[in-house]
């Protein structure tokens, strides 16, 4: 009898060892972030202009502006557009109507933002 007698093995496994197995599987990372963070949108992209500028006039007119820049906003804005509207007005014509519907945008979000600016002050003092 020879040494190599091995009976637990037949001839295919002794030749052929046994491979790895493949395992498919899955990995699904776990999200690092649990908190949403607002990402600053770049204004050196025209997208990113667009949107720095809907923050800011969504954030003027919501009233969480501070108070120095409703002021500055109404007198580097909202006079200039207001007089342009006046003269608009004095010109007369129905022409000018969309021009003055534009003129009129900036003034609008300035009082929106100076009515909920002092409605806020009033509701946290009460």
């Amino acid at each position: 009898m020879s040494n190599n007698e091995n009976t637990d093995y037949s001839d295919a496994e002794y030749v052929f060892p046994e491979e790895e197995k493949l395992v498919y599987r899955v990995d699904i990372p776990v999200n690092p972030h649990a908190y949403s963070y607002d990402r600053i949108p770049s204004g050196y992209e025209p997208m990113g202009e667009i949107e720095l500028r809907g923050r800011s006039y969504r954030s003027l007119a919501s009233g969480r502006m501070p108070l120095w820049v409703l002021v500055g906003g109404w007198l580097f804005l909202g006079f200039p557009a207001l007089g342009l509207s006046i003269l608009i007005l004095i010109s007369g014509g129905w022409t000018m109507l969309p021009l003055f519907l534009m003129a009129n945008i900036i003034p609008w979000i300035l009082w929106r933002g100076t009515q909920a600016h002092f409605t806020k002050k009033k509701k946290r003092h009460r």
